[in-house]
């Protein structure tokens, strides 16, 4: 870990955890868990869930949340096709409260491990503009991390490097290749991104799993080699142990 001195510099350097959020701290409401927040489309909004898959979200979705299109405009258009009776509003409400379910278990974990190490929290994830200040104003995860970073806004996706040097650089600034950054996501592809991005970053499978690496955390053995990628020896993108 850098030694830091002065307030601003103690601020910019101190360990980082960065977090996807769905999947890792959000999942689908109540007894639903693990399905897709749209399960109950047809019975609750008489909305097929395919139809608005082939009509939305495979002909819209990577535009909207790279940022280039509006998620509120696109959606009007494709629900006059498939449910003219069906608002906006009406849907992107059912979308955004049953896909909002807070794992408490996993914010215990990150903020006992920010307590002990003054360590910050941020999130990195691949979402519209509309949903991501749902979950932080309404959810209410500003409470808890420092900064949401969020493809629309960014203007790229996790799929691309770029997006965790851009962040990389606003967490820890030009320096930030030699900061302690730990980067949490359930889908690997994300993890090796990161890691060619020069990330130490770990695939997220439980949370016992996960605390057991938090305990580690901030420590030299857990950081990415300098120059590593997911072709290389493999300790960036590393699973939970």
């Amino acid at each position: 870990m850098q030694t830091c001195h002065g307030t601003t510099e103690e601020r910019m350097c101190a360990p980082a955890l960065v977090l996807d959020i769905d999947g890792v701290l959000v999942h689908v409401r109540g007894q639903n868990r693990g399905t897709a927040w749209y399960a109950r489309l047809r019975e609750d909004l008489g909305i097929d869930p395919q139809q608005l898959h082939d009509e939305f979200f495979r002909k819209k979705w990577s535009q909207i949340v790279s940022g280039q299109a509006d998620l509120r405009e696109e959606l009007a258009s494709s629900l006059q096709r498939i449910r003219p009776s069906v608002s906006v509003d009406e849907l992107t409400t059912y979308w955004f409260r049953n896909h909002s379910e807070v794992d408490h278990e996993v914010l215990d974990a990150i903020t006992e491990w920010a307590d002990r190490t003054h360590g910050r929290l941020f999130l990195a994830t691949n979402q519209e503009k509309y949903r991501a200040d749902y979950l932080w104003h309404n959810l209410g995860l500003q409470r808890y991390f420092t900064s949401i970073f969020y493809s629309a806004d960014m203007g790229l996706t996790k799929s691309e490097v770029e997006f965790f040097q851009q962040v990389g650089h606003l967490i820890a600034g030009a320096d930030w290749r030699r900061a302690d950054i730990l980067f949490f996501d359930d889908d690997t592809r994300n993890v090796e991104v990161a890691v060619r991005a020069g990330w130490t970053a770990r695939l997220f499978t439980d949370v016992p799993a996960l605390r057991r690496v938090l305990g580690r955390w901030p420590s030299p053995d857990l950081r990415a080699p300098a120059g590593s990628s997911a072709s290389g020896d493999g300790r960036g993108a590393a699973r939970l142990s």
